[in-house]
């Protein structure tokens, strides 16, 4: 995931005609203290988010039914944490 956001950060720097240092291919590794500040923010769950995943009901279990499904839970909560107020 780390690497995911510094590689997002750097392409949209260069998009927006920022200065990037390094090459396409490892460029992106300026970017991880950025990318790492920005995962650790997202790290506890607004009240969308957690509303979200109670919504979603039967939808976020696994089949066996006896836990969650994380992707499940997870996108719901991104999805959550990205719609606009």
């Amino acid at each position: 995931m780390v690497e995911r956001v510094a590689r997002k950060l750097r392409e949209l720097t260069k998009a927006n005609g920022g200065v990037c240092r390094g090459n396409d291919e490892t460029g992106w590794n300026d970017y991880v203290g950025d990318a790492r500040q920005i995962i650790a923010t997202m790290r506890r769950p607004s009240m969308a988010m957690n509303d979200a995943v109670f919504d979603i009901g039967d939808e976020a279990l696994h089949p066996s039914r006896d836990r969650a499904q994380s992707e499940s839970v997870w996108q719901t909560m991104i999805d959550a944490a990205l719609t606009p107020n």
